[in-house]
């Protein structure tokens, strides 16, 4: 390239690189989450917020009463009207969002008032679960992404003023001429210098283009701008040294086939849940495997053994089937079936036979009940259904269809997991009903 050329060129790809990065970056992006629970005709609650900023209020609604027309609430923050969150019907649990303008907050305490609208009757109340937050969606690992509305970055740039502005172009231009000039040193002139802009632009472009603007960490907009230059590095290093990429290509697809096909004979001959299969057996229990202080029977269930013949003396049989619920995830002797079965016997002699297999639906619930439980031709069965996820079969995975990348994701995230803590027989056999499994907000997330 030519004394000119690189005179024009530099400096473009400097341009190109440090303005999206400047209109991307959030370096100080703080992520703001309040859940409000608001009760009654009229309700107010008070959050802090660390500054001014334009806000998303998430809303499960249920307005009870009567009244003329499609019942609403009325939210306020800071006395100033901030919009309604309307209901399909009266009684009906609804599900919206409402847009807060930064000129309504301030930094520090603010009241939010909800109100019933016009035209309810005097007996009309709500109940709100507010879920109240400053960006519209996040990317919790890294790289660091969240969305946020258009309106945050002209709240941030009032915020900043003018001084503040000038002060970061400046640096970000110095940082790209630096990453730009350094970058072109180490591929040795091989990788255009507009390469570290690939991501960065498409990025920009989608944030003037939709409502919606995203800001990265700058850990993010490093990734963003070194993953292109190290795929044209590795690109050319490949096409220079193609025939060795074609002979190590041709190995690693012959042993991803041949290591695919002995984990789908393994799966078939012993199934495992680390692999999708359309039956319950990929949760299945392992026969005899411990549980608290007892084992799972020959069937892979918790429950003791029980005969397809029923028994001498029993009245009536009754199969339940369902998914953790019915399972157990607490001793044998504290599942709700067991307790359920000893209730039962005080009158007339009941057996409770548990087929439950967590990670199950109610799909899977109906070939339990074909393939087992209709064996022991019971008087009754008892379906255990799970409100938070038994109205929805989960969808099979893109990348459930490989075995091969199902293990290499289960085994990212168990490099990943937190340490496991071995824990004795006699701890693990002890169960208190008043010390819950998990906090309220994690549960509440679960919901």
């Amino acid at each position: 390239m030519s004394g000119r050329q690189s005179r024009v060129a530099v400096p473009l790809a400097v341009l190109l690189v440090a303005l999206p990065a400047l209109f991307l970056t959030h370096e100080g992006f703080q992520p703001v989450t309040e859940r409000l629970p608001f009760e009654g005709p009229v309700a107010t609650a008070t959050v802090v917020l660390p500054a001014a900023q334009p806000l998303i209020l998430e809303s499960e609604l249920t307005v009870r009463g009567t009244g003329a027309g499609r019942p609403f609430v009325i939210v306020s923050v800071n006395g100033a009207p901030a919009g309604e969150l309307r209901a399909q019907a009266w009684h009906r649990l609804e599900r919206g969002e409402l847009f807060v303008p930064a000129t309504l907050v301030r930094p520090g305490p603010n009241s939010l008032t909800v109100a019933i609208g016009a035209g309810a009757g005097a007996d009309a109340t709500f109940a709100l679960t507010a879920r109240l937050r400053n960006y519209a969606g996040i990317a919790p690992d890294f790289p660091r992404m969240v969305l946020v509305p258009d309106a945050a970055v002209a709240t941030l740039a009032d915020e900043r003023g003018v001084a503040v502005a000038l002060a970061r172009g400046a640096v970000f231009v110095l940082g790209a001429w630096v990453l730009v000039w350094a970058l072109h040193r180490l591929a040795r002139g091989a990788v255009p210098r507009w390469v570290p802009a690939v991501l960065l632009l498409p990025v920009a472009f989608y944030s003037l283009a939709s409502p919606l603007h995203v800001w990265l960490s700058v850990e993010a907009l490093l990734l963003f701008m070194l993953v292109p230059w190290l795929l044209a590095i590795a690109g050319r290093a490949l096409w220079w040294h193609r025939r060795a990429t074609l002979t190590v290509l041709q190995v690693t697809v012959v042993t991803l086939v041949l290591l695919e096909v002995a984990l789908r004979v393994m799966n078939h001959l012993s199934p495992s849940f680390i692999f999708y299969a359309d039956g319950f057996g990929r949760y299945r229990g392992q026969p005899g495997a411990p549980h608290f202080d007892a084992r799972l029977n020959s069937g892979g269930f918790n429950d003791e053994e029980r005969s397809q013949v029923r028994p001498p003396g029993i009245a009536h049989r009754v199969v339940a089937i369902g998914d953790s619920f019915a399972f157990g995830v607490v001793p044998r002797a504290d599942n709700y079936l067991t307790l359920t079965e000893r209730a039962l016997s005080g009158t007339r002699s009941t057996e409770v036979i548990n087929l439950g297999v967590a990670g199950t639906d109610p799909s899977d619930y109906l070939s339990v009940l074909v393939d087992e439980g209709l064996r022991y031709a019971p008087d009754l069965v008892l379906v255990g259904f799970y409100i938070g996820n038994d109205f929805e079969a989960r969808a099979r995975r893109p990348h459930e269809y490989s075995t091969v990348a199902t293990l290499a994701r289960f085994l990212w995230n168990l490099r990943r997991a937190t340490a496991i803590v071995p824990v004795s027989g006699e701890v693990a056999g002890r169960y208190d009903d008043h010390q819950p499994s998990m906090s309220e907000d994690v549960f509440r997330q679960i919901q």
